[in-house]
């Protein structure tokens, strides 16, 4: 089973899994018989919000800057590759010849 699997109904797949876990507990897997992915391996879209007003603060401050009021009324996003994203436990490759790497966990 899937996370994608259960999602894009009204819920109601989502719901099932979950009365079902509840009901069957011996059908529950240990997280050490089991190997988590990615929860959508391959999303349509994947956006990351500038949205956490401190570190807009900090990052504007450092460059002199005051906050800029429309960013409390815009959501300044941008897109992030869908196929880079992995789950656990996954090596991520850097580029050959880099020698530095930014790692974002969302």
């Amino acid at each position: 089973m899937s996370l994608l699997g259960l999602l894009g109904d009204d819920g109601e797949r989502l719901a099932r899994a979950g009365e079902r876990a509840q009901s069957s507990p011996e059908e529950v897997r240990s997280f050490d018989d089991v190997t988590l992915r990615a929860p959508i391996p391959v999303p349509p879209t994947v956006r990351d919000f500038y949205a956490f007003e401190e570190h807009v603060r900090t990052a504007r401050k450092r460059r002199g800057l005051e906050m800029d009021p429309d960013w409390y009324e815009l959501p300044v996003f941008y897109f992030s590759n869908p196929y880079c994203v992995v789950g656990p436990d996954v090596d991520v490759a850097i580029a050959p010849g880099a020698t530095e790497m930014d790692y974002e966990l969302e």
